[in-house]
């Protein structure tokens, strides 16, 4: 029987993806030569379907590397959990001049001053 994805099961697989190294560009090509746009009603969800299949076809040169990649993403988390108690108490010791109190004021002042923008239809691309 098989388990049900944990809550946070899409931080764990995009930290397990970054550390894949497949030839991507092979199976995009093998993806590339199946689908055949607007043959469905809906190509990315065509597209989508294909590259499953391709994907899973090449599950066997994959499975070995999202093994390792396991181990590296556990040892991550390992050290990010030290780093977490360190910001943890450097929270209670120091309050909002703590590095993590700085850090999450100035990530939810952007994210509320873009929401604010963004509501008055004032967010624009940046200029380059």
């Amino acid at each position: 029987m098989t388990m049900e994805p944990p809550k946070d099961a899409e931080r764990i697989v995009s930290d397990v993806s970054s550390h894949l190294s497949f030839d991507r560009d092979r199976l995009r090509k093998d993806v590339g030569e199946r689908f055949s746009p607007g043959a469905h009603r809906d190509d990315l969800l065509e597209a989508e379907r294909v590259a499953g299949d391709v994907v899973c076809d090449a599950w066997g040169e994959i499975a070995f590397e999202c093994d390792q990649a396991l181990a590296d993403v556990r040892e991550l988390y390992l050290v990010q959990a030290v780093r977490v108690l360190e910001a943890q108490d450097d929270l209670r010791e120091n309050g909002s001049e703590s590095w993590i109190a700085r850090a999450v004021i100035h990530r939810e002042a952007f994210a509320i001053a873009c929401d604010v923008l963004d509501d008055r239809g004032l967010l624009k691309e940046l200029p380059e």
